[in-house]
């Protein structure tokens, strides 16, 4: 007897108050740390024991907590936990309520940053780093720098409405999630940013109903540097085939680049309907009379699909990644129409546009996004006021159409040669999110790391047309946080056409001498 009350008594110490066995998922996600990390639960299953909170907004429900709301949440409110983390591992999974009644805002945990009171009486507010899920994904500073990360691969892997299993994996200064078995982020920050905090649960503020649940919430300290629920590839076993492609012959030298209609004119301004979960048609028209060119630049947070003369020449569900189109085929003598049907999934809503119109001269118009278009609801047609939420370069937004980061890079995306095929994508301690790209005649591998994050849909075998975006400059692996940038290789494959094997070459003469 006296043995089995020992045993008893060193489960209930390891667990600091939580009772191990009473939630199924907690046990499976314990049951992935590697040996050596010391599991806490924080939650007990039973009730927010160890948690602070708004009693209006949290409760346990079926074994689990529950965040929701009927009425309006003035600000963001969060249930943090009582005692403050640094370095650690956390698992857990979330499932957000859809329905025709319920927001689709997104929700966070808060960590490495400080609890404040907020509007409306909020006592549990935050100032700091959100990890977000569920229909926005990233890193958002809140009350900070706005958006530190993109969405990455969060929007893809998202189940909707269903459980979604998220790791995320703080060391020193690097931060990294894992949704479903897939990283969504590897990003690491200033150390002047990040502090030790308690961890929140994020109820955003919202005039609409919501509801959350969330479950597991499994904690390790000072964990090891290695994330356990990312569904690794088997890694270098692979025998690569290339796929037989063709060389473009015959093209003659590259044309001088076109003159760049953006880099003047007026700014256009962020507008949006009444309403940020509104769903609109904003548009204008314009008359044009036998012009050179004409080319529109625009974006939306967060979903927007663009027409001219009512035929979709873009669509976007990324506002960090404005879409360029040259329109000049569309267009006709005399007035034309342009709209975008726009969306917002939940946070800052804001269409934004502008239209260059080169005359055959070389002068250039500009049309330009502001409160004198028109908006219509499109469930019933009615025309909405339009809000002006400040011109390009506000935040949260920035100076999207050509934001540049600290190391003088442009904040956009790199491009491809035609024929070519994506080999490897590779996630390493050192390069980060990489990809390897060959050639089409297999002698080469091209090498891209410190990636931010791949471009939507990117896969392995997928061949590449020339401009097809494949991801986005960022800071993973051992790069720098304040100088994100590209790491560009160009490997002499061997006989096998192993991606992992080659032979470094410089690869200026190549790309000197394929410039105009």
């Amino acid at each position: 007897m006296r043995k089995m009350f020992f045993l008893v008594m060193i489960a209930g110490w390891l667990g600091s108050g939580a009772a191990f066995g009473q939630d199924a998922a907690a046990q499976k996600l314990i049951g992935r740390l590697p040996s050596g990390e010391q599991a806490r639960l924080l939650f007990n299953g039973k009730d927010l024991t160890g948690w602070q909170g708004d009693a209006r907004f949290w409760s346990v429900s079926e074994g689990m907590i529950r965040g929701a709301n009927q009425d309006a949440v003035p600000s963001s409110t969060y249930l943090f936990t009582e005692s403050s983390y640094r370095n650690f591992r956390l698992l857990f999974e979330v499932r957000q309520t859809m329905s025709p009644q319920h927001s689709t805002m997104h929700s966070a945990v808060a960590i490495l940053g400080e609890r404040i009171p907020d509007a409306g009486d909020n006592a549990f507010g935050f100032k700091g780093p959100l990890v977000m899920f569920c229909h926005d994904w990233g890193i958002w500073d809140a009350h900070g720098r706005s958006r530190v990360v993109p969405v990455g691969e969060g929007p893809r892997v998202e189940k909707k409405g269903d459980w979604n299993l998220i790791e995320v994996l703080v060391t020193g200064n690097r931060i990294r999630c894992v949704a479903n078995g897939t990283l969504v982020f590897d990003f690491t920050d200033k150390p002047e940013f990040l502090k030790a905090s308690p961890i929140g649960l994020q109820l955003h503020s919202e005039k609409r109903p919501q509801e959350y649940h969330f479950r597991g919430l499994v904690l390790a300290e000072n964990p090891q540097d290695q994330l356990v629920t990312l569904a690794q590839p088997e890694r270098f076993t692979q025998v690569p085939e290339v796929a037989p492609s063709t060389t473009i012959e015959g093209t003659g030298p590259s044309p001088a680049p076109k003159k760049d209609l953006f880099a003047a004119g007026p700014k256009p301004h962020w507008i949006w309907g009444p309403e940020n979960d509104g769903k609109y048609t904003i548009g204008t028209t314009f008359t044009v009379k036998n012009p050179k060119r004409v080319v529109v630049k625009a974006t939306s947070d967060n979903v927007m699909t663009l027409k001219v003369n009512d035929k979709t020449v873009a669509a976007s569900d990324e506002w960090q990644s404005p879409v360029e189109k040259d329109i000049t085929g569309v267009l006709k003598d005399g007035e034309n129409v342009i709209h975008a049907d726009v969306d917002n999934q939940g946070g800052a809503a804001a269409f934004l546009a502008k239209v260059a119109i080169e005359r055959a001269d070389g002068t250039v118009d500009y049309l330009v996004s502001g409160t004198d278009w028109r908006a219509v609801r499109r469930d019933n047609k009615t025309e909405v006021a339009l809000r002006d939420l400040g011109e390009l370069g506000v935040g949260p937004w920035n100076n999207v159409f050509d934001a540049v980061n600290d190391a003088g890079v442009p904040r956009d995306t790199f491009v491809l040669l035609p024929g070519f095929q994506v080999e490897k994508l590779f996630t390493s301690d050192r390069g980060g999110l990489t990809v390897y790209q060959f050639e089409p005649g297999g002698r080469y591998a091209y090498y891209y790391a410190h990636l931010q994050s791949y471009a939507a849909g990117l896969h392995e075998a997928q061949r590449i047309r020339q401009g097809e975006v494949i991801g986005y400059v960022g800071s993973t692996g051992n790069a720098s946080a304040s100088a994100p940038h590209l790491h560009f290789a160009i490997f002499l494959l061997g006989p096998e056409k192993r991606w992992w094997e080659g032979t470094a070459i410089n690869p200026y003469p190549l790309l000197r001498a394929s410039a105009p």
